[in-house]
């Protein structure tokens, strides 16, 4: 696991820097590397103290864990009261110490239970949270300030310790409500001060798409808003079930399914918290998180010096990156290959994959045998877990044949795609975080997409861009916004033309790089 540095053995390492804040912007659990998931589970030892509402995070948890299964990153270890030392998330922990949740104006019998569980013999938590239930919604400013103060207390007194600040679920009141000046309260004293916050309340104000500030329509847990414009959000719309009917297919939309309840709320609302508890807790194992969006860019690969030079941009300019890899008769193939946000080289040489883990001059990190003569190489993410895997596309059947781990074996997806003899391409079309397959046909000169790896028409059907005669296909996520698109590589002239929609159209970015008639490649080489 390449940087990751966990942050939790001391407080000082979280405030030195930042505050870190998780709301409705840290929802997205397909832009967390698993690698600090797995760092998560390692280093961290989780109390969570809570009543129904606070549920919803666990409970979101689990839905993530039943929809990826068995063997996935996001099956984690818990227990479900008490102190259970060695074990990742002990849930209802400060429960079992006489607390409940964090009450109401000035209550503190969950500081009390949380000194008692860290003094408990075998103590190994690292990480406290407490959530609210209704008590911010009838609570002071100096019940709030006692509640910060005694946070704050608690940090001096256990530096070793993370604590996380929460903010009060929603209760209709709208922005002019008590419930929001209070929380707004929480959230001035934890940017101020550099603390870790859980604003509970902001990741219930939107739904995925992030448009409407439901708060401020007077929005409650239930996700419930107003419609009509008379103050009242009983019996007016539900921002999530009308989400979830408007995105039948959705990833987030499948993990809500198998949501087994929220409490007081609905399942999509339970799948955001579950998500963005995941994004704190990677946070707190080391991750940065995500810079400005996660942008591909682009490369070539050089016959003439076998060497692979690499660009941050999508303009034009010198490489970032050279790397000597590879022979001339070598088929270049780019992924992240060990999950930790970078893509990086590889190379496919006689049915026998060669890939780094680093852009870096050396041996292969990874061999892999996969494939016979003829077969062209293609790579992604098939199962949404986060690694990017081999498969070859084999023209000769138009059949695609994909391994879920780098790892000789039997595929493990196998189905035709397509027409004999066509170019074959691979991204997540959809932003759903599983990558899919897509085809370049020569003959009508256009795009044929599907959402997923099966047999079956194209999801996104002929759209025309580029000339076969003259382009290469190359596809990536040019803007950061989550899906791949489509582009040509001209290496006639030298030119890439990238569109930021899978749709007809004029090229949104177009510039040179590098010499003519070189061999491109695209990648997200710095993980930004």
């Amino acid at each position: 696991m390449r940087g990751i540095t966990p942050l939790v053995l001391s407080l000082a390492a979280t405030a030195a820097a930042q505050p870190i804040v998780i709301d409705h912007t840290c929802t997205d659990h397909t832009r967390i590397p698993p690698a600090y998931i797995t760092a998560a589970k390692q280093t961290l030892r989780v109390g969570y103290g809570h009543t129904s509402h606070g549920s919803q995070l666990v409970t979101g948890l689990d839905a993530h864990a039943s929809h990826y299964g068995a063997g996935s990153v996001w099956v984690y270890p818990s227990s479900s009261w008490g102190l259970q030392p060695g074990v990742f998330l002990n849930d209802y922990w400060g429960d079992a110490f006489g607390g409940a949740d964090l009450g109401h104006n000035g209550d503190l019998a969950w500081r009390d239970a949380t000194i008692a569980g860290l003094a408990a013999a075998g103590n190994d938590r690292n990480v406290v949270v407490w959530s609210w239930c209704g008590g911010v919604s009838d609570n002071t400013v100096a019940g709030i300030d006692t509640y910060l103060s005694a946070m704050n207390a608690l940090e001096a007194a256990y530096p070793g310790v993370v604590f996380v600040y929460m903010t009060g679920h929603l209760d209709g009141g709208g922005a002019a409500g008590n419930l929001h000046l209070r929380n707004e309260q929480i959230r001035a004293y934890c940017r101020a001060n550099d603390k870790v916050l859980f604003d509970f309340a902001d990741i219930e104000s939107f739904d995925p798409d992030a448009a409407i500030d439901f708060m401020s329509l007077y929005a409650t847990d239930g996700c419930e808003y107003d419609t009509d414009g008379d103050g009242n959000p009983w019996g007016d719309g539900n921002w999530a079930t009308e989400w979830v009917a408007s995105h039948p297919g959705h990833l987030v939309t499948q993990i809500a399914s198998v949501c087994g309840g929220c409490a007081h709320s609905e399942t999509l609302n339970c799948t955001r918290k579950g998500a963005a508890f995941w994004w704190l807790l990677a946070r707190l194992a080391g991750w940065s998180g995500p810079i400005a969006g996660s942008v591909d860019t682009p490369g070539i690969y050089r016959d003439s010096d076998r060497r692979w030079y690499l660009r941050n941009s999508n303009t034009p300019g010198s490489a970032q990156i050279e790397i000597p890899y590879g022979d001339p008769s070598d088929v270049a193939i780019v992924g992240d290959w060990d999950g930790d946000g970078d893509d990086t080289v590889g190379i496919y040489r006689d049915g026998t994959f060669f890939l780094r883990n680093s852009n870096t001059a050396g041996n292969a990190d990874l061999v892999v045998g996969f494939g016979v003569a003829g077969d062209i190489p293609v790579a992604g993410d098939w199962d949404g877990d986060g690694d990017d895997t081999i498969g070859v596309y084999r023209p000769s059947l138009g059949a695609w044949f994909l391994r879920n781990s780098n790892t000789p074996g039997a595929p493990d997806l196998a189905f035709t795609y397509g027409l004999v003899g066509e170019t074959p391409v691979a991204g997540d079309w959809n932003g759903d975080g599983i990558d899919t397959v897509g085809i370049f046909r020569a003959s009508d000169r256009s795009w044929y997409l599907r959402n997923s790896n099966s047999p079956g028409p194209s999801d996104l059907d002929a759209i025309p861009y580029g000339d076969p005669a003259l382009d290469i296909p190359v596809t990536g996520d040019w803007n950061g916004d989550g899906t791949d698109t489509f582009g040509v590589y001209r290496p006639s002239a030298g030119a890439w033309f990238l569109r930021n929609s899978n749709t007809p159209g004029f090229a949104d970015v177009s510039f040179t790089y590098g010499i003519l008639d070189e061999k491109p490649v695209v990648g997200d080489w710095d993980g930004n």
